[in-house]
Protein backbone atom coordinates (compact mmCIF):
# COMPACT_ATOMS: atom_id res chain seq x y z
CA UNK A 1 0.00 0.00 0.00
CA UNK A 2 1.31 3.40 -0.88
CA UNK A 3 1.67 6.08 1.76
CA UNK A 4 -0.14 9.07 0.24
CA UNK A 5 -1.25 12.55 1.18
CA UNK A 6 -3.53 15.07 -0.47
CA UNK A 7 -2.43 18.27 -2.20
CA UNK A 8 -3.94 21.12 -4.18
CA UNK A 9 -1.49 20.49 -7.06
CA UNK A 10 -2.74 18.68 -10.14
CA UNK A 11 0.54 18.75 -12.09
CA UNK A 12 4.22 18.78 -11.02
CA UNK A 13 4.69 21.96 -13.10
CA UNK A 14 2.55 23.79 -10.51
CA UNK A 15 4.90 22.94 -7.61
CA UNK A 16 7.33 25.79 -6.81
CA UNK A 17 10.97 24.70 -7.12
CA UNK A 18 11.73 25.66 -3.50
CA UNK A 19 8.89 23.49 -2.13
CA UNK A 20 9.72 19.95 -1.04
CA UNK A 21 6.73 17.62 -1.35
CA UNK A 22 8.59 14.74 0.37
CA UNK A 23 7.42 12.60 -2.53
CA UNK A 24 6.01 12.99 -6.02
CA UNK A 25 2.61 13.57 -7.56
CA UNK A 26 1.18 10.17 -8.53
CA UNK A 27 -2.13 11.52 -9.81
CA UNK A 28 -4.08 14.75 -9.55
CA UNK A 29 -4.11 15.99 -5.92
CA UNK A 30 -2.31 12.90 -4.54
CA UNK A 31 1.35 12.75 -3.46
CA UNK A 32 3.09 9.38 -3.06
CA UNK A 33 5.25 10.03 0.00
CA UNK A 34 8.87 8.85 -0.13
CA UNK A 35 9.62 6.85 3.01
CA UNK A 36 11.55 3.82 4.14
CA UNK A 37 11.44 1.21 6.86
CA UNK A 38 14.45 -0.15 8.70
CA UNK A 39 13.79 -3.58 10.11
CA UNK A 40 16.36 -5.81 11.76
CA UNK A 41 15.63 -9.40 12.61
CA UNK A 42 17.20 -12.81 12.86
CA UNK A 43 15.89 -15.64 10.70
CA UNK A 44 16.21 -19.26 11.72
CA UNK A 45 15.64 -20.83 8.32
CA UNK A 46 15.58 -24.36 9.79
CA UNK A 47 12.84 -23.71 12.34
CA UNK A 48 10.43 -26.09 10.52
CA UNK A 49 13.12 -28.17 8.80
CA UNK A 50 15.42 -27.39 5.91
CA UNK A 51 12.75 -27.25 3.18
CA UNK A 52 12.32 -23.44 3.32
CA UNK A 53 12.78 -20.52 0.92
CA UNK A 54 13.60 -16.86 1.38
CA UNK A 55 11.63 -14.63 -0.99
CA UNK A 56 12.70 -11.03 -1.57
CA UNK A 57 9.77 -8.89 -2.72
CA UNK A 58 10.31 -5.77 -4.86
CA UNK A 59 7.75 -3.25 -6.05
CA UNK A 60 8.16 -2.37 -9.74
CA UNK A 61 6.35 0.14 -11.93
CA UNK A 62 3.98 -1.45 -14.45
CA UNK A 63 2.80 0.74 -17.33
CA UNK A 64 -0.82 0.38 -18.46
CA UNK A 65 -1.94 0.16 -22.07
CA UNK A 66 -4.28 2.74 -23.63
CA UNK A 67 -7.84 2.14 -22.46
CA UNK A 68 -6.82 -0.36 -19.77
CA UNK A 69 -7.11 2.09 -16.89
CA UNK A 70 -7.39 5.81 -16.17
CA UNK A 71 -4.02 5.44 -14.37
CA UNK A 72 -0.86 5.46 -16.49
CA UNK A 73 0.91 2.95 -14.28
CA UNK A 74 0.66 0.96 -11.06
CA UNK A 75 2.94 -0.94 -8.71
CA UNK A 76 3.39 -4.65 -9.26
CA UNK A 77 5.05 -7.19 -6.96
CA UNK A 78 8.18 -8.92 -8.29
CA UNK A 79 9.26 -11.94 -6.21
CA UNK A 80 12.80 -13.28 -6.23
CA UNK A 81 13.54 -16.59 -4.46
CA UNK A 82 17.07 -16.72 -3.05
CA UNK A 83 18.93 -19.80 -4.24
CA UNK A 84 21.78 -19.47 -1.72
CA UNK A 85 22.35 -17.80 1.64
CA UNK A 86 24.53 -15.24 -0.14
CA UNK A 87 21.57 -14.34 -2.42
CA UNK A 88 19.40 -13.77 0.65
CA UNK A 89 21.77 -11.25 2.27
Amino acid sequence: MLMVKGTTYENMNQVPEEEDLYGTLITENVIGVVHDHYINFYLDMDVDGSNNSFVNVHMVKQETTDGESPQKSYLKVKKQVAKTEKDAQ
